[in-house]
């Protein structure tokens, strides 16, 4: 079987497939082919610009297949590599949704 190159990311062997599309022809592009890291800033960038708020309020920090998301000193949330990849599998904007879900909205996704 043929692989569509890094339009796939192997997980345990089974592959997540990332979904196209976007607002436009580029953004089609980066939404398939960044990598992970890039991808998660990237989003977490839009999310932060869409509520019109300063782009350094919440920061991310990564390490080794690990996604910090903090404000201040506060730790607001952790993902895994593999985390984002499923999120990306799950649709064009699950990441956008889910960051802001849970990094501007910590009472609704039950985070006191």
């Amino acid at each position: 079987m043929l692989k569509e190159k890094n339009s796939e990311k192997e997980d345990c062997g089974r592959p997540f497939r990332r979904i196209a599309g976007g607002s436009g022809f580029a953004d089609s592009i980066f939404r398939t082919q960044a990598d992970s890291r890039n991808y998660a800033y990237s989003m977490l960038r839009r999310v932060l610009r869409r509520e019109e708020l300063d782009e350094e309020s919440i920061r991310m920090f990564c390490r080794t297949g690990m996604f910090v998301f903090m404000k201040e000193e506060d730790v607001l949330l952790i993902l895994t590599e593999r985390d984002i990849e499923l999120l990306r599998a799950g649709g064009i904007h699950a990441l956008e949704d889910f960051l802001a879900r849970h990094l501007l909205e910590p009472e609704a996704a039950g985070i006191e």
